[in-house]
């Protein structure tokens, strides 16, 4: 286990970083961009979300399964709530009451709900449905305008100096939704309502995520209830009654909608996860070690990882089952017996092992595993899949060597913010208006060679936040 030490630590942070967290976060925003930049629908099915099946690439929500491209949004969900604990829990040690930090949850909501529709109304083809070169260069100039208005500066720096690049990107942005040309039938252009939804859905469950918890922190039992609660809410709302209108009941659509929620059956088991995380970071290891118990939870995890996502992809159930059992007795057999396991790793591994089951056994329901329309098979396999993957990097970040293999992951999941707009923006345009994407298309590469070039473009968005990263310049919410 690997807590992050203070001299890569965001400035002004009272929070604990554990380096497994940024790790499952940077693997979901090096896998969004890949997922985004490959060739569209001439590679194999399995690099692409199982219901945009190539080569016609038309959503159907009738195929069942998931690929490597499905797991990049609940692992981000899942680093949004295990994240949750790990950022209040000292602050909450300082205050006399909790409702101190209610201005500054609701600041942090407000600034990701801004995020979220300006990441929209300001890339490239929002701003032009044809892009030419002025759309690339206003792509990169929203870019910056969005990194200096969220961008938390050292604390070297002076109080006025931050303040003053903080506002300087601000008034850009304002001055670009008010100048922006309006699409038909508006007056404004910013009075489109236009807004990512992966930004929004993380804005409106890292709200109630975080209330739930601090309400909770003292009886996991209750915020387990919850989540039963909410499972039964998502099974109800397809039936006539009470809970299907309270669901669809969304009086402020623009900020907060109701049905979103469902996500939280992945964001509070990962509260759960966080706490743990917790335990084991303070965790003194006994001199006594199980031989072999860490590598073989490792290779467990992992393998659990690939075999269950490739058999729900080829709807193999019977082995995916299979391997939900032996690798959740293995795991759980392991972590009873290996004595220098702390608490917080066995509730993970035991974790891991029953939300993994519990979603193979449910995807016979609802017509299979979905991500677009997301199921409950959908919410407790990915939630076992990000435990499992959690657990697996917590033990080879103990290693210094592997985690420094592994740092440009950890180092992406610091700026995560940074990372999306990146994608959004910057690489878009500077492949464009340094004529490299004209060139590519001159070439005549195969897809497998294009793919290759979307891994290029992957490795410019990391380079921007490893950069950013260790220059200390994290964008915030």
């Amino acid at each position: 286990m690997r807590v992050i030490p203070s001299s890569i630590d965001p400035p002004q942070a009272s929070n604990t970083r554990i380096a497994s967290i940024d790790m499952l976060r940077g693997l979901a925003i090096l896998g969004m961009a890949l997922s985004g930049m490959l060739p569209w629908g001439t590679l194999p099915a399995w690099m692409y979300h199982a219901q945009l099946p190539p080569p016609e690439m038309k959503f159907n929500a009738d195929v069942p399964g998931i690929t490597w491209v499905d797991w990049v949004f609940p692992f981000f969900l899942f680093a949004l709530g295990a994240a949750i604990p790990l950022n209040l829990s000292k602050k909450l040690e300082h205050v006399k009451s909790w409702t101190s930090l209610i201005p500054d949850i609701l600041r942090r909501y407000g600034l990701l709900l801004a995020f979220a529709y300006l990441s929209q109304h300001l890339r490239p083809i929002s701003i032009n449905s044809s892009p030419d070169q002025s759309t690339w260069m206003l792509a990169l100039l929203f870019f910056f305008a969005t990194f200096l208005a969220f961008v938390r500066l050292p604390e070297s720096w002076s109080a006025s100096h931050r303040y003053c690049f903080n506002l300087t990107g601000w008034m850009i942005l304002i001055a670009a939704l008010i100048s922006l040309p309006a699409p038909d039938g508006q007056v404004f252009y910013y009075l489109n309502t236009r807004v990512d939804i992966i930004l929004f859905v993380l804005a409106n469950v890292s709200l109630s995520g975080t209330i739930i918890w601090i309400l909770t922190r003292h009886s996991p039992q209750t915020r387990w209830i919850i989540t039963a609660i909410i499972a039964a809410a998502f099974i109800a709302k397809e039936f006539d009654g009470p809970i299907k209108v309270l669901w669809n009941f969304n009086p402020l659509p623009w900020f907060w909608q109701n049905e979103f929620h469902k996500y939280l059956l992945i964001v509070l088991p990962a509260t759960i996860c966080g706490e743990a995380l917790l335990n084991h970071s303070k965790f003194k290891e006994p001199l006594e070690h199980t031989p072999g118990a860490e590598w073989t939870i490792t290779f467990t995890a992992i393998f659990s990882l690939l075999s269950i996502t490739a058999a729900l992809f080829l709807r193999e159930l019977e082995f995916a089952l299979f391997i939900a059992v032996i690798s959740g007795a293995l795991g759980t057999v392991i972590a009873s017996r290996a004595c220098h396991f702390s608490p917080g790793m066995k509730t993970m591994i035991r974790l891991a092992a029953y939300f993994v089951l519990l979603g193979v056994i449910l995807d016979p329901t609802a017509g299979g595993i979905k991500k677009d329309p997301a199921n409950l098979s959908y919410f407790f396999t990915l939630t076992g899949l990000a435990i499992w993957l959690t657990i697996a990097f917590t033990n080879l970040s103990k290693y210094r060597l592997i985690e420094k293999l592994m740092s440009p992951l950890t180092l992406t999941g610091m700026n995560p913010l940074l990372g999306y707009v990146a994608i959004t923006n910057f690489v878009p345009a500077v492949i464009r208006l340094t004529q490299l994407h004209s060139w590519v298309g001159d070439q005549g590469w195969t897809p497998w060679q294009l793919a290759g070039y979307g891994l290029f473009q992957t490795l410019i968005v990391a380079i921007v936040c490893i950069v950013a990263s260790r220059s200390k310049l994290f964008l915030r919410a």
